[in-house]
């Protein structure tokens, strides 16, 4: 017998509309197997499939980390519980340069949501490891996204869990990574202001006063966006038992949206909205409103 596929990952409610009846696959259910379970060479074929899409997605932008092949295994080896690890190993590392084992993977995802959904999500678990997203992982993401028939919908409904839009833009406003703490905040925030102040440019023509003016706004929003996420009271955490929203103080601790890991956050409140799920990798803290939707599907 083949083996089963089961998803590791979660996403929101039925206020997606359309999506709503394909993405209920992904809350923690059993994920059907799209190859027939007494065809042990296709499952094989389409493991190697899996390890290959989620190796490239690792590789984008540069060398794979150890702690994303490490990853890349623990997903594969959930997806067959029948072989051992080290047998998953070997599969894993033996297929990150084949770059055409993944076509008959994504056909069959274009005629299956669930699947699509699942894949995506795995993707961006895999881009959430080390917590890089450049562009060029992103470009190979929506590429892959693409070959699956994904819509936009669907590949920012499986981006949700894993990283903020809006705190993405912002820190590349700034000029800094994502990773970067209170202080490195605060001082490229000064200096991009000191560099793009209107009183600076008060020489300059209407056309580049118009642009620093322009820039500067965008600066002063990037700033309060990510102070924004990181204010106490601002985002929202997970209770387990019973399932429940509660506003997130430091040191509380929550259980994660997406594997149901119980997780302390930190004790820095400005480290909370990038405080993720040392098992799936996903954020730990939402929105009210993501929040909500979230907990209230899972519990219907």
């Amino acid at each position: 017998m083949g083996w089963a596929w089961k998803v590791l990952g979660a996403a929101v409610g039925t206020v997606w509309g359309p999506l709503g009846a394909a993405v209920g696959t992904l809350v923690g259910h059993r994920l059907d197997a799209y190859m027939e379970e007494d065809d042990t060479q296709d499952d094989t074929l389409a493991l190697q499939g899996v390890a290959a899409y989620l190796s490239q997605v690792a590789q984008s932008g540069g060398p794979m980390s150890e702690g994303e092949r490490e990853l890349i295994v623990d997903i594969c080896a959930a997806l067959a519980p029948s072989l051992p690890r080290p047998a998953v190993t070997t599969l894993v590392n033996g297929v990150q340069d084949h770059t055409g084992m993944t076509q008959r993977l994504f056909e069959t995802a274009r005629e299956r949501p669930e699947l699509r959904l699942s894949l995506l999500m795995y993707a961006w678990r895999v881009a959430a490891r080390d917590h890089q997203l450049g562009e060029q992982r992103l470009a190979c993401i929506q590429q892959f996204a693409d070959r699956m028939g994904a819509s936009p919908e669907e590949f920012q409904l499986c981006r949700r869990p894993y990283y903020r839009q809006i705190g993405e833009d912002a820190y590349k406003t700034l000029g800094i990574s994502p990773q970067a703490d209170a202080k490195q905040v605060k001082t490229a925030f000064r200096e991009k202001s000191i560099a793009y102040h209107p009183d600076r440019h008060q020489s300059a023509s209407p056309e580049l006063q118009e642009l620093a003016a322009e820039r500067f706004a965008q600066i002063k929003q990037a700033y309060q966006a990510i102070q924004n996420q990181g204010a106490s009271g601002k985002l929202f955490a997970k209770r387990g038992q019973p399932a429940a929203l509660f506003q997130a103080n430091p040191g509380d601790v929550c259980q994660c949206f997406v594997c149901a890991q119980k997780v302390r956050l930190p004790a820095d409140p400005a480290k909370h909205a990038r405080a993720r799920c040392p098992r799936c990798q996903a954020l730990m803290l939402f929105e009210r409103a993501l929040a909500q939707q979230w907990l209230t599907y899972q519990r219907g």
